[in-house]
């Protein structure tokens, strides 16, 4: 009871350190235009700070006690990606607005990436930032200030989030894009307020400039400065999302669509990668183009694709997504291009009519069940580059008959194929794991390389076809039932080097009749009787 209560001591005390420390610290933050700089970027406190949700704004740099944003104007440059959170003194802050003027007349700046953290943008936070080409907002801003975006003259399009509700304006003007004299693009979402009457929102832009849908807007009519009318867009085909990472392909709003699909080269001129998901389900498409530049495919991209029979895939891909193509029950062949490093789990589960498959050889990974359900493969050769391949890989595949196999260790990959008839271990191979061939009972050649040291439990266990095998002079242990109901079995040397023999290692070997066994041997299983269950009954010759 005393220990208890000292530990609960301790644990009041280092909460009353943190919050006393945590207030000394905030309560001198919010004097000035900026209260801390990480990572080149400055931030300030509101004044109101609520410690359960500690918040920051994106403000200029004035060491001077608000000398104003006009005493520093470059502080920024190149491309900036604001951070959703920022961590100081020990303590975390959610990133939440963008302070007016924050980034204004800054000259240098080139590009903005703004997280879906921050919910409102000020006043003329980006005004005169004449180089500025590529702002990238995300979901979940909510409005942007008076003359925002004003005198941006290389900008040249913009897409506003559907979170966006409000343009807000000052003294009866709103200004967000005056001024911008190259901008031809904006997308604006429905509903959005605080345009009106107002002529300034896009005075000066360029004449050419379209507003996707603009009649369809609250207050966008006639009555917008410089604006080309334009009759309703569809709704794309596709959506994609900016991150701090890059551009990401995220839905596809046509899967009744029929036939052969080519994706986008790019999206506002910026490659993309695929997305979890984003075909699942398309049963109707039977061929898909993607574009150079595409470097990864989400999990479950193409799932369920059932009519799809070929898919183009660039070189520069380096990853594949659990399940990405699992179910494409009528997909036949795939060339894997190199780059390629890993291909997911159940990446390619039950696509029952795939032939073949070229793997490149920069792949160093297989995961589990990757190809568990291909009845139709009928051979692999897997690249020298293979360290890894997990369990149940080839689970299934019923009409593979060959395969040459060069990484470390063997797992359950091929256990209960019935068609395979050859298998062959490259140097390198160490281990062949438990259950590894399971029920391969049309197997009659094994090449197993010096390199491997063990036979896992059950490894050969049901393969009836196969009459002999040489055992490398580098193995050490047999596991259990190793060898058991290999039927076909008729006689096995065991190398020197064997230290150790599971239980029921050659159970039920019907036609075993000799097993040679090494005076190195320390220990067989507990049933010896049953390693053979073979006639004559000791069917052990120690050498």
């Amino acid at each position: 009871m005393n220990e208890l209560l000292t530990i609960s001591i301790k644990v009041m005390r280092k909460t009353k350190h943190f919050l006393l420390m945590a207030a000394t610290l905030l309560c001198s933050m919010g004097a000035s235009a900026h209260d801390f700089a990480k990572n080149g970027i400055f931030y300030k406190a509101p004044r109101q700070i609520d410690l359960a949700d500690l918040t920051v704004m994106v403000t200029y740099f004035d060491p001077d006690n608000d000398s104003g944003y006009s005493t520093f104007k470059n502080e920024y440059r190149g491309r900036v990606v604001i951070p959703s959170t920022v961590t100081y003194e020990g303590m975390t802050f959610r990133v939440t607005r963008i302070d007016n003027n924050a980034f204004r007349e800054c000259d240098a700046l080139t590009s903005v990436v703004i997280p879906s953290t921050i919910v409102s943008i000020g006043e003329s936070a980006f005004e005169g930032c004449k180089k500025l080409k590529s702002v990238a907002l995300s979901e979940g801003l909510e409005s942007i200030g008076y003359a925002a975006f004003r005198d941006c003259v290389s900008l040249t399009s913009i897409k506003i989030p559907n979170s966006v509700s409000e343009f807000k304006g000052s003294w009866g003007y709103n200004s967000t894009f005056e001024g911008c004299t190259n901008l031809t693009s904006v997308t604006l979402p429905r509903g959005i307020t605080g345009i009106g009457r107002d002529r300034k929102t896009f005075e000066g832009c360029s004449k050419q400039l379209k507003i996707n849908g603009m009649f369809y807007y609250e207050g966008i009519g006639q009555q917008v400065h410089n604006v080309t009318p334009i009759a309703p867009k569809p709704v794309s085909d596709f959506e994609f999302k900016v991150t701090a990472n890059g551009v990401v392909l995220t839905k596809y709003n046509n899967k009744n669509k029929t036939g052969s699909l080519v994706l986008p080269e790019d999206y506002n001129g910026k490659k993309y990668d695929i997305g979890a998901g984003v075909f699942s389900g398309s049963s109707g498409l039977t061929s898909i183009t993607i574009p150079e530049g595409v470097t990864s495919i989400g999990n479950y991209a193409f799932s369920a694709c059932s009519s799809l029979t070929s898919i183009t895939l660039p070189e520069g891909v380096t990853s594949i997504g659990d399940y990405a193509f699992s179910s494409c029950s009528s997909l036949i062949s795939i060339t894997l291009p190199e780059g390629v490093k890993s291909i997911g789990n159940n990446v390619f589960r039950s696509c029952s009519r795939l032939t073949s498959i070229t793997l490149p050889k920069s792949v160093t990974s297989i995961g589990s069940s990757a190809f568990s359900g291909c009845r139709s493969l009928t051979s692999i050769t897997l690249p020298e580059g293979v360290t890894r391949i997990e369990n149940l890989a080839f689970y299934g595949c019923n009409g593979l008959k060959q395969a040459t196999i060069n990484c470390v260790h063997v797992g359950d990959w091929f256990r209960g194929n019935t068609s395979i008839k050859e298998i062959v271990l490259g140097e390198g191979v160490t281990s062949i794991g438990d259950l590894a061939l399971n029920g391969c009972s049309s197997l009659t050649s094994i090449t197993i390389p010096n390199s491997v040291t063990s036979i896992g439990a059950g490894a050969f266990s049901g393969c009836s076809s196969l009459t002999s095998i040489i055992l490398p002079k580098s193995l050490k242990s047999i596991g259990s039932n190793a060898f058991c109901e290999c039927s076909s079995l008729t006689s096995v040397t065991i190398p020197k080097s064997v230290t150790s023999i599971g239980e029921r290692a050659f159970h039920k070997c019907g036609k075993l009749t000799s097993v040679v066994l090494p005076e190195n041997l320390r220990s067989i299983g507990t049933q010896p009787s049953k390693i053979a269950a073979a006639s004559p009954p000791s069917p052990f010759l120690r050498v």
